[in-house]
């Protein structure tokens, strides 16, 4: 288990770990590698930082900073049809 921190250019930290928090909780095989049993990861955002603090096995970063990547936008581009 590692922790790392990812800043965020776009997205509210606080609102960012909560949502990864519940992915995390409702789909551990996703984070496990299809395991049942496994590291699950934890968030918590940082607000003076806006800024992650993510905790889980080295294995999930990459998945993790890619999800991350992804919803770090900017709230007022938008949607795509």
């Amino acid at each position: 288990v590692e922790a790392t921190v990812i800043r965020l250019r776009s997205a509210r930290a606080d609102r960012l770990a909560n949502l990864l928090s519940n992915v995390a909780g409702n789909n551990a095989a996703l984070w496990t590698g299809g395991r049942s049993r496994g590291v699950r990861p934890t968030f918590v955002g940082d607000e003076r930082t806006n800024a992650l603090i993510v905790s889980c096995a080295e294995s999930a970063l990459d998945s993790i900073r890619a999800l991350v990547k992804a919803l770090d936008q900017d709230d007022s581009a938008p949607a795509p049809r």
